[in-house]
């Protein structure tokens, strides 16, 4: 919560519905076109919206404040909206988006040249499933963090991907609040 009440999400007048997934649309910042990339411009404090009035960047989440470290993420998604989404979200947490994948190969060739911190990794990808890349990126680095985005809700899932070596699964849809819950869960512990 912010000292006014008010919390970090979006609120659109518009319902975008993409194949058999819906998104809600607090989710996503509306974009003119899928494939526009917006730039993202802060206001008054130049802090973006989620960390205005907030001295370092942190989740606030009820009675708990929890400080995150700023990662250089990958984002894996065949969806453009999706990718956007998760982009906008991310940076307006203090995170820097290095590189995007729209499938399991470019993905394994985005890792090595850009190094991120974290792989935010959807599981339904068009050539190879995000099942299969996750053992491949650790194969390339063991101590790649990866988290799992998917529209699947099946426990199983999270069972299945946790013992492949992913430190979290986030399912969709999510807001800005659930994802920074996340990172602030993934984050490394201060000593």
């Amino acid at each position: 919560m912010f000292g006014d009440g008010r919390q970090g999400h979006k609120f659109l007048p518009v319902r975008v519905s993409e194949g058999r997934r819906m998104v809600r649309p607090s989710h996503f910042a509306f974009l003119a076109s899928p494939n526009q990339v917006p730039k993202t411009r802060y206001k008054e404090s130049g802090r973006p919206p989620v960390l205005a009035g907030i001295s370092e960047p942190c989740y606030t989440g009820g009675a708990h404040e929890v400080s995150l470290m700023s990662y250089r993420i990958l984002i894996v998604d065949d969806s453009p909206v999706l990718r956007v989404m998760l982009s906008d979200m991310l940076q307006e947490l203090g995170h820097q988006v290095v590189a995007e994948a729209d499938s399991g190969a470019a993905a394994l060739s985005a890792y090595p040249e850009h190094k991120p911190d974290l792989v935010c990794l959807d599981v339904s990808l068009p050539d190879i499933s995000g099942l299969e890349v996750l053992p491949k990126l650790r194969r390339l680095d063991p101590r790649a963090k990866v988290l799992i985005v998917t529209g699947n809700d099946q426990k199983t899932l999270e069972a299945k991907v946790k013992s492949l070596g992913a430190i979290g699964v986030l399912h969709k849809p999510f807001d800005s609040l659930e994802l920074g819950a996340m990172l602030a869960k993934v984050a490394p512990k201060a000593p």
